[in-house]
């Protein structure tokens, strides 16, 4: 809604957008003037061209998190779903059995939800425990991204980030025309999407 939008992108002074045909999609997402969007590129790719940066920022995950250190780790990144009121819960739906059968034990799965997400469900069950982790909400996206060897996500924006990592990217859009017809897309999604 734009009472929603309103109160989340209310404090912006400015934003930076990675091209001049952002600049009105960006306005209207966040409901503030087009003369607050500035096509300046974004901050948050400077890491991706930065090999010393990406190097620490490996070494940094894998010293957090020793389990990933000898692993094949996949990054499940998609966006939250549904309107305001039910946003906070994320409906994982994967399919459990399939993963403790099939994932070979080398790889781990990392959960990385949207910031907004405050719970899952179903939990994680523990007999998965071994292959799959869910990561806190303040665990960096950008950081996984450097760091993963894969990424699994649906209509997130992170693609065209990770698209500059030249690294496999596995699209799971099991929900598409629900979630287009709740949310809709800016640019058809079979035009933009790669993978």
């Amino acid at each position: 809604s734009i009472e929603l939008e309103t109160s989340a992108h209310q404090m912006y002074t400015h934003v930076t957008v990675s091209s001049k045909k952002l600049v009105s999609i960006y306005a209207h997402s966040f409901n503030i003037n087009e003369n607050q969007i500035l096509s300046t590129g974004i901050p948050r790719t400077d890491i991706l061209f930065n090999k010393n940066r990406i190097i620490k920022t490996v070494n940094n995950v894998i010293t957090k998190y020793p389990d990933f250190k000898n692993t094949i780790n996949i990054v499940y990144a998609p966006t939250f779903r549904g309107n305001p009121s039910v946003r906070y819960r994320f409906n994982l739906n994967l399919d459990w059995n399939l993963i403790s059968n099939l994932l070979p034990r080398n790889y781990k799965i990392i959960i990385k939800l949207h910031p907004v997400v405050k719970e899952v469900y179903p939990p994680i069950p523990d007999f998965v425990k071994d292959k799959v982790v869910l990561m806190p909400s303040a665990e960096s996206i950008d950081d996984l991204m450097v760091f993963c060897d894969c990424l699994i996500t649906d209509y997130s924006s992170v693609i065209f980030e990770y698209s500059l990592l030249d690294k496999p990217l596995i699209l799971f859009p099991y929900d598409i025309d629900t979630y287009f017809d709740e949310r809709g897309f800016y640019y058809p999604y079979d035009e933009y999407a790669y993978g």
